[in-house]
């Protein structure tokens, strides 16, 4: 009985983490979405900004960021987008 509970506790634990570390609302940008004729952040430029400035430069581009990644990984995501 005592196993069945602990199972039972280990199964929740690991849907909640699942559904909760799941980027699958992350928004996903084709590069024929990426708007070429605008400038480009470099990313020298883009460590010197906030999250949110990060963000902004993207839509400016036609690259949708999330801003619940880490600063790095919304430089990274930005930068793969805008070189393809």
């Amino acid at each position: 009985m005592d196993l069945l509970v602990v199972v039972g506790l280990v199964v929740i634990v690991y849907v909640v983490f699942k559904n909760f570390t799941k980027d699958d609302n992350a928004p996903e940008v084709t590069p024929e979405e990426v708007d070429t004729s605008k400038p480009v952040k470099g990313e020298d430029d883009l460590a010197k900004m906030t999250k949110v400035q990060i963000e902004e430069a993207g839509r400016e581009v036609g690259v949708e960021l999330d801003r619940r990644k880490t600063k790095a990984n919304m430089i990274k995501d930005y930068l793969n987008q805008v070189k393809h």
